[in-house]
């Protein structure tokens, strides 16, 4: 054991210490020290005077002497700035001895040095002169040529003299502190004048006298240039230069520059630019003309540019004015620099075909002002100027224009143009520039006459008309759907012919008077009264329609006036109408109960019965229909060439004699067919490569069953002749047998630019189709883009585009990138799209009309690229109509409102029409009607609201053939009528029953509307009261159940399901007044409209999804989840509302492509439904909008989840919050937990956030169950909180003393008291401790529902990260989760100072030192505090204060506590004869026996039957596997396994088939080229990288030496791979075992440190030994035991390191602690969340220690919970059993240093840790 030994005692003797003089900084003597030295104290004590008087009396004492000071000196010291240059002297010296030391310090003003800067005299010295030399002290201020300063001399002395000491009595000698006499020798001052020399030169320097500028040929500024400048001397005050120029045409970017004394040696830049000489632009204005043959770019004004810069001061220096100073003129040469092309010029401008726009046409390219898309036409042209008197308004309301081409802009009319051909088209100056980069001229002055189109659309009369009308009812004739009017009304002209012409006069001058109003134009729509019409009459009328053009054309149809009552049908469109094969066929009839005013009969009920037929007998196919008024027949049933006629018979029910037909003639029409080539429009191929050309994708829209025949051809793009091959002969083509495929061998091109096209033929049609390919050297990638499907495609929201490429190469493709090629489009494909083969464009992006050039290029690894290119044509939306409601105001349930929407326009006919609302004048719509052939419509509204004045807000949507739509609104309002509830129920059940009799399901749906618009009232913030609420519940019943009969009788259309949601939405808008039952029954017809929307594929629209959403919202606050009504109702609804849900993101889903997401937003529901490849997901995140949550996947996701899809593969992720806990009733917590709220204030039932699912499927909505993720890699799921989370923990930390054992101290905690008792063992030597203890807190915590428990559980899911409003959950499974509240346990750590003792070192410890001192000190210092220094360092001041003639205390310099070096804590009395016993740290495996290494890998492939693998197939693995992996033989792959890997849904159907062929690649290193282990993991990796992204080649070579390829055939690719070393290789020296004898030198060595930092070492050491040893003893017994067990997780860890101590373990965690901030990596991979929050508690992890920055880091680190044998001191145990457990011997882990590091509170152990480092391995573990 070391000595224990004090050192000494610490010497009183004080300190003598010299005093020398302050240093004074050289240059500037008149600074003072701040206190003057201490005289050197006496070694003697003050004389102390006789007591007994002497008997004769003293001489009387000798005249003390005057101070005086000699100084020789001349009149004047003249010196120089200039260092060394001119210098000057004195001499110093004291005339009179002083009583003590004299310091003489000399000051100036600062401009002179003297050096010595002071001096000093004593008795011995005080009468020898002393030099003292004179120098300038050099600056930068220009002070003129010479100026003056002065030289001060000060006397400092502290003037104490002690008797005896000296020859003579002190009062001999003289004092000289503040002496301010004169020179002895002249009787003069002391002070001496100087004169300095000044060396500077004030002035100003500029880098160039000229700059060199220039200007456009517009006339603008163009090229800059700049000089510098800077002062020559430091100003004594800011100096400022002004800059001017003599013209206004060149310019500074300044006005002027400021210097300062710190920058006027710093150079300032200007920077100058000029333009022409004159303001006009452009400056050649005697050039502009509107033709480009006279237009000039030169004129006189453009050239002889000089300017000159001038420069003006402005400062109070007297040195840098006008007057003193002035600065060189900077000259100015500016250049013309003249466009290389002209301005463009329009080339012509003229009428659309179909009238509605102009096609404006431009010289060159240009620059296209506007940008891309649609824009006001005012950025372009000039709306106020026109040949004639015209409105600004003249290209109608609305016009928007776009630039087809960077030469082509289109003008498409607004609503009610006036603009006809000659009228003048002007450009608006200054916008329209040239693309070319270089030029600055813009079109100016341009305008032309813009002329009729070539071909003009004719007019289109289309009659809405019955064929036959009843007895009493009038007729009316609509033609408002006619097309041809070019966006403005058309002149109409009515006539008729009737059977009896007599008769026919009354109807003529009805039609006579309509032909005149509208000024004579006359009108579409005309209604004849039943009077004037004769029964029996038979009329034909002829519509002749005609445009602004005055294009006209006719139509005629016949009506028949009946004898009796019948009902009103009418099938709208036109008849004839057209369709086509490939089309559906949607026929309505407009029906209606007949008049009985002029009959004595009345009619029994609305009921009416209809019926279909097609009379031709062509058409054997369904005409069952589900709205009895429209007939749909699906496409692919009506033949080409082919005409039908279809009937609707209507009748009334009770009656059926009583009945009317309508019927219409359908013409399907012959489509085209279109020739397709597929690879791309224009791409590349190789020399070295074989050319397919594959004409397969052709089309035939009606699918004729005639045969194809394709002729292929070849032209050289370069010269356009024939194509030839490299022999000069015409390239040969070889067709396959059906001609679609065509190919040209390797080799038989040159390189060069091809067009290949292909003619294709069937029946008597036929297309023609051309590629470009460019042939180059080699072999490039092969780039292929698959054949579009349309034709058109629609610039919309919520449009997207697939382009599906691919690309192969000999090597591997490394990276695919898609462009756009020849316009500036941004954001065209979806994030992320654009890197992949596949991309998807978001088609709102682009602009109608446009067509574009998409471009795909590949590169593989050998560096080489290729591409392809596919052409994408946009499709323009109907234009220039509007929409007219009337009348302007009604009232509700009373009126019936109108709708017209005419004068649309649109090349590609039909046009259909949808109408919609909305209360207010914006917010959601609702469909009043399905799109339809009519043009008007009228429907019943609900009331507007008070504060809109009732204003209801119409719209009008108009489809073409291509879905592409536009739309105009109209408002009108709707007034409210008072009803009671009773009332309203009674109204709208009649108007209800009467709507479904009639089938007409969308007036019940509007009749709906207003009455549920009634029931909230006229506000929108305050819901209308009626007289009971339970007259309102069964109000709302009664509405429900009348949806449900609409729904019975509706088609299953976007725009029905809108409207139905809508309706359901208003039904359940006040969740108080719903029964259980309906609201019940409302949720379950919620997700019976989504199940239908998903099963006929028509997907659900934004306001379907936004009404969905906030009718989810309002029954999520219904009594179903109601915890005081526990019913199974609770956990059913549960289970409905994910069903909805799930639902609602397949119908948002519908048809999306991989990339593609949609969200909802409402009060309670916010969800995220996206569409991705399953490939893709792995490290994805999906958010949700309204909220901070979010779901992360950890990398690789698909292959950890086993979801056994292939990578391309869609998978859909569903991510939703609920704003109420849907699991209330049975939660777990029961009554504790309140309806629809997070819970009661018990803190550890407390829910704190809203309801988060998560689910992942597939595209048939089939969810996989993910579950048993590695903890180490889970899905991080991030919640936002609902009431704030405390995060301020220092409020829970609390200091408290422990001065006595059994002490209870009470500690004042946030959450209330908290006692604490105690202990004495704990402190130091007197048992004394600081406590340092972490109170209770509330923490969050992360909860799933168990479906199982029917209650929130919480294994499996922890907290990773929080902040006051986020909590991070790493999960191992998917489901619902939630945050809920905890309280953590309370914790303490104690620190400790040992109680002082006499011994100025401390106690030594009793652990030994890890090895022996090299020397061992023999026996203990005698002083082990050495003596003070002689003489303290460093400045002398300052010293204690003196007082004038009175002597101090002898000072005592304190003797230093510790020196420094400091002595080594516990010296040992003699060296050991023996090293001390350490034991080396656990030591490393034992080198191989061989230098073989080996590698474990698994590949999964999707497809493969494991059950049907041979011996065969598994030497065709090993040989497969061998020609992928570099270096490796078929030899070296041993072990190979196939096992079962697929995936079964839950209901047990077979999702996917896979297996997993699990295998390991041994080599010997001296035998083949790789150099270690690492080296051959890197090498299979990467390859099985390779082959999880492409498994061709793979599969290839597999088949290849399969005998059989049948099992392989259906493999369609892998979707995982793994790999890893099992055999590392060999270590070159392996560690030895672990002794009782310690090694010579230390086997873990920190850094150098000091003697108390060693002191450190030593008991870390000792942690190390006693622990280390403890961990074999325990390890071996334990590893006895758990070799018996066979597939176990062996747990250990290799190397602590040094200065590293377990402080404790338990069952659930290892506590390890250290001296330094150690990065400690447990080897594993520990819950690191990515891009988690950078605020608040992160929970700590193996690769995050808690608190770095502290002195001591503590890390926690999770055990597996398994029951130990039982040695004597258990390396693990429950924490209950700790107690009272006696630890391994060390010393407290308090005892190392300083204070511990605690980490954050946790409500549970699991939170906070990870697991150690983990081996299957067995023979690792023995190693170990």
């Amino acid at each position: 054991e070391p000595t224990a030994e004090p050192t000494a005692e610490p010497t009183a003797e004080p300190t003598k210490l010299p005093i020398p003089m302050p240093t004074v900084a050289p240059g500037n003597p008149s600074k003072m020290p701040s206190s003057y030295p201490t005289p050197e104290p006496s070694s003697d004590p003050t004389v102390v005077p006789s007591s007994v008087p002497t008997s004769m009396p003293s001489a009387l004492p000798t005249p003390a002497p005057e101070a005086g000071v000699l100084v020789t000196t001349p009149d004047w010291h003249t010196v120089s700035e200039e260092s060394g240059k001119q210098t000057s002297s004195f001499e110093i010296s004291l005339t009179a001895e002083p009583l003590d030391t004299v310091y003489v310090n000399f000051t100036s003003l600062g401009n002179t040095a003297m050096d010595p800067a002071w001096v000093k005299f004593t008795f011995g010295n005080y009468d020898t002169p002393q030099t003292v030399t004179v120098s300038g002290i050099d600056d930068s201020i220009d002070q003129g040529p010479w100026y003056k300063d002065h030289i001060d001399v000060n006397f400092t002395s502290a003037d104490e003299c002690k008797e005896g000491t000296r020859d003579l009595p002190c009062g001999q000698y003289v004092a000289y502190n503040g002496f301010d006499g004169t020179n002895s020798a002249d009787g003069k001052s002391l002070r001496m004048d100087v004169n300095v020399t000044d060396d500077d030169t004030a002035g100003v320097q500029v880098t160039t006298t000229h700059v060199n500028t220039t200007f456009d040929n517009y006339g603008d500024a163009l090229g800059e240039d700049m000089y510098g400048i800077r002062l020559t001397s430091e100003p004594r005050y800011d100096v400022t230069l002004s800059l001017s120029t003599d013209g206004r045409f060149s310019y500074t970017d300044v006005p002027s520059v400021t210097f300062t004394a710190d920058d006027w040696y710093t150079v300032q830049y200007v920077t100058v630019t000029s333009s022409a000489a004159t303001g006009r632009r452009p400056v050649c204005q005697d050039s502009l003309t509107r033709e480009p043959a006279k237009y000039k770019q030169k004129c006189a004004e453009l050239t002889g540019r000089k300017d000159v810069i001038s420069h003006a001061f402005t400062s109070s220096d007297p040195f840098y004015t006008d007057a003193t100073n002035s600065v060189q003129d900077v000259k100015i040469y500016s250049t013309v620099f003249y466009d290389p092309v002209l301005p463009p010029f329009l080339s012509t401008a003229k009428f659309t075909t179909l009238l509605n726009g102009v096609l404006v046409t431009f010289d060159k390219d240009t620059v296209q002002p506007g940008g891309a898309g649609s824009f006001e036409c005012v950025s372009v042209l000039n709306l106020t100027v026109t040949k004639k008197t015209l409105g600004t308004d003249w290209i109608g309301d609305g016009a928007l224009c776009s630039w087809l081409s960077a030469s082509s802009l289109k003008v498409t009319f607004g609503m009610g143009p006036t603009v006809i051909p000659d009228d003048i088209l002007h450009l608006k100056d200054g916008v329209v520039q040239s693309s070319n980069a270089y030029a600055s001229l813009f079109a100016m002055n341009q305008s032309i006459t813009i002329l009729g189109p070539d071909k003009p659309t004719v007019p289109t009369v289309t009659f809405n008309a019955p064929q036959a009308i009843g007895v009493c009812d009038d007729l009316t004739l609509d033609a408002s759907a006619s097309q041809g009017s070019g966006g403005r009304d058309m002149t109409f002209n009515y006539t008729v012919k009737c059977s009896n012409a007599d008769a026919c006069a009354n109807v003529t001058a009805v039609l006579d008077e309509a032909n005149k109003v509208n000024g004579g134009t006359g009108t579409h729509t005309v209604t004849i009264p039943a009077s004037v019409i004769s029964k029996g009459l038979k009329m034909e009328f002829k519509l002749t329609a005609s445009n602004f053009l005055g294009e006209m054309t006719s139509r005629t149809t016949s009506v028949e006036k009946l004898g009796y009552p019948a009902p009103n049908v009418a099938i709208q469109g036109g008849n004839p109408r057209e369709t086509t094969y490939s089309e559906e066929l949607v026929l309505r009839a407009d029906a209606s109960l007949p008049e009985m005013k002029c009959v004595a009969d009345s009619l029994s009920n609305a009921k009416m019965t209809y019926v279909w037929t097609e009379l031709t007998g062509q058409y054997t196919g369904s005409l069952s229909t589900t709205n009895p008024r429209i007939l749909r027949i699906a496409k692919n049933q009506l033949l080409a060439t082919k005409s039908y006629e279809f009937q609707c018979f209507v009748a009334l029910t009770s009656n059926t004699e009583n009945n009317n037909t309508a019927s219409v003639v359908v013409d399907v029409t012959q489509q085209p067919v279109t020739a397709k080539i597929a690879g791309g429009k224009e791409r590349a191929s190789g020399t070295d490569q074989a050319l397919v050309l594959d004409a397969g994708d052709s089309v035939d829209p009606d699918d004729m069953s005639d045969e194809w025949s394709y002729v292929w051809s070849c032209v050289n793009k370069t010269d356009g002749t024939v194509c030839k091959d490299t022999t000069g002969g015409q390239l040969q083509i070889q067709p396959n047998t059906t001609n679609a495929l065509a190919r040209v061998p390797a080799g038989k091109l040159y390189t060069g630019t091809y067009e290949f096209s292909v003619f294709v033929k069937k029946d008597d049609r036929n297309d023609t189709t051309s590629t470009t390919v460019v042939i180059t050297a080699g072999a490039p990638p092969v780039v292929s883009i698959g054949t579009l499907s349309e034709d058109k495609y629609n610039p919309i929201a919520d449009s997207y585009l697939r382009l599906a490429g691919s690309a192969t190469s000999s090597g591997s493709i490394v990276s695919t990138e898609w462009t756009q090629v020849g316009s500036s489009v941004t954001g065209a494909f979806i994030s992320g799209s654009d890197m992949r083969a596949t991309g998807v464009v978001q088609l709102d992006a682009l602009t109608a009309g446009v067509t574009y050039t998409f471009m795909l290029t590949a590169k593989d690894t050998f560096g080489e690229s290729s591409y392809s290119t596919v052409e994408v044509v946009m499709n323009e939306a109907p234009s220039s109509g509007g929409l007219s409601i009337t009348p302007s105001h009604g009232y509700v349930f009373e009126t019936d409102f109108s709708f017209l929407s005419e004068n649309w326009v649109d090349e590609d006919l039909p046009l259909s029409y949808k109408f919609v609302y909305t209360v207010g004048y914006e917010g959601s719509w609702t469909p009043v009607a399905d799109a339809q052939a009519s043009a008007s419509y009228d429907a019943l509204l609900p009331q507007g609201l008070v504060e809109d004045n009732y204003t209801l807000t119409g719209m009008t949507v108009v489809y073409d053939y291509y879905d592409s739509y536009s739309s105009a609104t109209d408002t009108t309002r709707v007034l409210p009528v008072k009803y009671s509830t009773a009332q309203l129920a009674n109204i709208s059940a009649a108007l209800t029953t009467e709507a479904l009799e009639l089938g007409d399901p969308e007036a019940s749906m509007q009749i709906m509307g207003a009455t549920h618009k009634s029931l909230s009232g006229g506000s929108s913030d305050e819901r209308r009261k009626l007289t009971s609420s339970s007259e309102e519940a069964a109000l709302r019943s009664a509405l429900l159940e009348t949806l449900q009969d609409t729904y019975a009788m509706s088609d299953i259309t976007q725009a029905n399901v809108d409207s139905m949601m809508s309706t359901l939405d208003g039904i359940v808008n006040a969740p108080n007044d719903l029964t259980t039952a309906t609201a019940m029954d409302s949720l379950l017809f919620a997700q019976k409209l989504l199940v239908v929307s998903v099963d006929n594929e028509i997907g659900i629209s934004a306001t379907g999804t936004g009404y969905t959403g906030t009718a989810l919202s309002k029954l999520l606050l219904s009594s179903m989840f109601n915890a005081s009504d526990v019913t199974s109702v609770t956990s059913v609804s549960a289970e409905n509302v994910t069903e909805t849900l799930r639902y609602l993101s397949m119908a948002q889903l519908d048809g999306a492509y991989a990339g593609i997401g949609y969200t909802v937003s409402s009060s309670l529901i916010h969800s995220s439904s996206t569409r991705e490849e399953a490939q893709y997901l792995g490290g994805d995140s999906k958010g949700v909008p309204g909220s901070n949550a979010k779901v992360s996947f950890p990398s690789n996701f698909s292959h950890a989840a086993k979801l056994k899809v292939s990578g391309t593969t869609y998978v859909d992720t569903r991510v939703v919050t609920l704003g109420t806990d849907i699991y209330t009733a049975y939660d777990g917590y029961g009554s504790t937990v309140a309806s629809n709220m997070y819970g009661s204030s018990t803190y550890n039932t407390d829910l704190n956030s809203a309801v988060t699912q998560v689910e992942v499927m597939d595209e048939d909505g089939n969810v996989f169950d993910v579950g048993g993720l590695d903890p180490a890699e889970p899905i991080y799921v991030t919640m936002q909180a609902t009431e704030p989370i405390d995060t301020n923990f220092s409020g829970w930390k609390m200091e408290k003393i422990c001065y006595t054992d059994g002490q209870v101290l009470e500690i004042d905690c946030p959450l209330g008291k908290q006692t604490y008792t105690c202990d004495s063992s704990l402190g130091g030597v007197d048992g004394t401790y600081f406590l340092d203890f972490t109170c209770p807190g509330v923490v969050p915590t992360c909860m799933w529902w168990s479906e199982d428990e029917g209650e929130w559980a919480n294994e499996g899911c922890s907290v990773v990260n929080y902040t006051s409003t986020n909590v991070t959950c790493g999960c191992t499974h998917l489901t619902d989760f939630v945050l809920g509240k905890n309280v953590s346990t309370a914790s303490f750590d104690v620190t400790f100072t040992s109680a002082p003792t006499s011994l100025p070192t401390p106690v030594p410890t009793s652990l030994p030192s890890p090895v022996p001192t090299s020397p061992p000190t023999p026996v203990p210092t005698e002083l082990p505090i050495p003596a003070p220094t002689p003489a303290p360092t460093g400045a002398p001041y300052p010293m204690p204060t003196v007082k004038a003639g009175l002597p101090t205390k002898t000072p005592i310099a304190a003797p230093t506590k510790v020196p420094y070096p400091a002595p080594s804590a516990s010296p040992t009395s003699t060296p050991s004869k023996v090293p001390i016993p350490v034991p080396t740290p656990v030591p490393t495996i034992a080198p191989t026996a061989s230098d073989t290494v080996a590698v474990a890998a698994t590949v999964t492939m999707d497809g493969l039957d494991a059950s049907a693998i041979t011996d065969d197939d598994i030497a065709a693995i090993k040989t497969g596997l061998a020609e992928v992996i570099d270096g490796v033989s078929a030899s070296h792959i041993i072990g190979v396994t196939v096992t079962d890997a697929s995936t079964r849904r839950r209901r047990r159907s077979l999702l996917g088939t896979a297996a997993t062929v699990s295998f390991t690649v041994q080599v010997s290193l001296s035998t083949t080229t790789f150099t270690d282990a690492s080296d051959l993991v890197s090498t299979v990796s990467s390859t099985l990288t390779s082959v999880e992204s492409d498994s061709s080649t793979l599969l290839t070579e597999i088949k290849a030496a399969a005998t059989s390829t049948s099992n392989w055939d259906s493999v369609t690719g892998v979707s995982g791979t793994t790999s890893y070393v099992v055999t590392r290789s060999p270590t070159s020296v392996p560690t030895p075992a672990p002794t009782l004898e310690p090694t010579l030198e230390p086997t873990l060595t920190p850094r150098n440190k000091g003697s108390r930092e060693a002191s450190l070492d030593a008991m870390v050491y000792g942690i190390i030994g006693g622990v280390g040893a403890f961990l074999l003893a325990a390890g071996a017994a334990w590893h006895y035991k758990r070799t018996m067990r066979k597939h176990k997780k062996y747990a250990l860890h290799e190397d602590l390191g040094s200065g590293l101590s377990v402080e404790s373990f338990s069952s659930q965690h290892l506590a390890i602690e250290s001296s330094e901030s150690y990065s400690i990596d447990l080897e594993s991979s520990g819950n690191i969340a990515p891009d988690l929050e950078t605020s608040g508690y992160a929970a700590p992890s193996p690769r995050a220690p808690a608190r770095p920055q502290e002195l001591n880091v503590r890390v926690a680190a999770q055990l597996e919970d398994e029951s130990f044998p039982e040695v004597p001191f258990p390396l693990c145990m429950p924490e209950d059993e700790m107690e009272g457990t006696e630890l391994p011997p060390s010393a407290p882990p308090h005892e190392l240093t300083g204070e511990l590091a605690v980490l954050p509170p946790s409500a549970r152990p699991q939170e906070l840790t990870g697991e150690l480092a983990l081996y299957e391995d067995q023979e690792r573990f023995d190693s170990l």
